[in-house]
């Protein structure tokens, strides 16, 4: 029997709290009409379902962003594939890094643009066939604080090799 506190528990405990609180969130935005996040200016945004490992990669995965307004938005990936998220957290046992950056896009008025959220650890996600994320668009609500508050609960992407 393994001890209550190894790696491995400590581990399965944090990604149990984490689904609670995630589960404490999607519940009362799910009987929502809309996410409460997105407020105005409304922000809406499309990814593709399924990328090519080598150009997501090499060139980003392309998020298209439409406003309705005056707005600044950025976007994060998260690991959505429970072997590999195991395998990155246990990777970085002093704090887990994130694994995407990508553009902050300003929006002076309603319209579209593009931006690539680049993946950072690239020999990471070459040892898997199939790989997907969560990627989620941020938009800034208050413009004296620095973070960007999320839209909806993302959109799955899934890298093939």
């Amino acid at each position: 029997m393994p001890a209550p506190f190894s790696c491995g528990n400590l581990a399965r405990m944090k990604k149990t709290a984490i689904a609670f609180a995630l589960l404490a969130v999607a519940a009362p935005a799910a009987q929502a009409t809309e996410w409460p996040g997105n407020e105005s200016p409304r922000c809406t945004y499309e990814v593709p379902k399924k990328m090519r490992l080598k150009p997501a990669l090499s060139r980003g995965i392309p998020v298209d962003v439409t406003c309705d307004g005056s707005a600044e938005a950025s976007s994060i990936a998260l690991i959505e594939s429970r072997k590999q998220q195991n395998r990155w957290v246990d990777l970085h046992n002093h704090g887990v890094p994130g694994i995407a950056k990508s553009d902050i896009l300003t929006f002076t008025e309603a319209g579209t643009q593009s931006l690539r959220v680049e993946i950072v650890p690239k020999k990471f996600f070459r040892h898997y066939a199939k790989t997907k994320l969560r990627i989620l668009l941020g938009v800034q609500r208050d413009p004296e604080k620095p973070y960007h508050t999320s839209v909806d609960s993302g959109k799955v992407i899934t890298l093939i090799r």
